[in-house]
């Protein structure tokens, strides 16, 4: 999902279109000793930090055990590799362009937060504000979830106040799983949706 961001800002958009579904939750392969006799499997992968296959090991697919090479090129799709950890940045990109929450910032209705979700409600969400000012000072604080059914939005207050003045300000929903589900734990990041309350400081006119 190299343009996913896009992707998903054409498909919300744009009504009737779908895409941008995760084909493979986990790539279809292994990792395989190329030589220097190591054994197979995870005694000898000798991973990097990053998930990356160590020197003399590579990613190995269909025709790379010896059997009928593809007829075509192999396409190892997958959000997560397959020797974790997942594969950086793949994750966190389709988090980013699919959140169950996002924010917005209005004029006149101040900071509202929408539920993207299809199905459920913000329930089994909870969160914590975070205020980034141009100083490089971070407020945060709790926050309180609206209870909303999908696709609903609302105006929510903040914990603090935002300086009127100081150049460039974020604010951050840093969106967590408020009790364990089958497939996570309390605690576990879900999201964070940002949004840029002010922007940077004009720069001052030198005097002629």
């Amino acid at each position: 999902m190299p343009s996913g961001m896009h992707h998903g800002a054409a498909i919300e958009s744009t009504p009737s279109l779908q895409g941008g579904f995760i084909r493979e939750f986990r790539g279809q392969g292994i990792l395989q000793r190329v030589s220097e006799g190591r054994p197979a499997g995870r005694a000898g992968a000798g991973l990097h930090g990053d998930g990356l296959a160590g020197p003399c090991r590579h990613g190995a697919y269909e025709g790379d055990f010896g059997g009928a090479v593809p007829d075509g090129p192999v396409v190892p799709a997958g959000v997560v590799r397959p020797e974790p950890p997942p594969a950086p940045g793949t994750l966190y990109e389709h988090r980013a362009s699919a959140p169950p929450v996002r924010i917005r910032c209005y004029r006149h209705e101040g900071v509202v937060v929408a539920n993207h979700q299809h199905l459920r409600g913000l329930g089994w969400l909870t969160g914590t504000w975070e205020l980034t000012l141009a100083d490089g000072r971070t407020l945060t604080g709790p926050a309180r979830l609206p209870d909303l059914r999908p696709g609903e939005t609302a105006a929510v207050p903040l914990p603090f106040a935002v300086p009127r003045d100081g150049g460039e300000t974020w604010l951050a929903l840093r969106v967590t799983v408020a009790r364990d589900q089958p497939w996570a734990t309390r605690g576990t990041e879900v999201c964070v949706p940002r949004v840029r309350l002010r922007g940077p400081a004009p720069a001052a006119t030198p005097l002629r």
